[in-house]
């Protein structure tokens, strides 16, 4: 059982670790085209900005996603996994 807990943290750990550099880079991606079109320095210091807040907030709350799965490897796994267990015994 605890080598499954461990499989399914690795999983969901690596998971969020590459949608949150996807999400890093496709909004380094968009800031930088939405840059070329800005009319002057100000706007540009806007879209910067707003683009710093919105990757640190996405990585603080992966970064809170992760420490609870950590923190609950156990209890979040053992329940995800009676209940697959649940499942297969209910269909045969």
């Amino acid at each position: 059982m605890e080598k499954k807990i461990q499989m399914l943290y690795s999983t969901d750990w690596i998971t969020m670790i590459v949608f949150l550099v996807l999400f890093c880079l496709l909004l380094i991606y968009i800031a930088f085209n939405v840059l070329t079109l800005a009319p002057d320095l100000a706007v540009r210091g806007v879209i910067i900005t707003s683009a710093a807040l919105i990757i640190s907030f996405g990585i603080a709350s992966s970064t809170a996603v992760l420490i609870h799965l950590r923190k609950n490897q156990r209890q979040v796994y053992i329940e995800e996994l009676l209940s697959y267990e649940e499942e297969n015994h209910g269909t045969h």
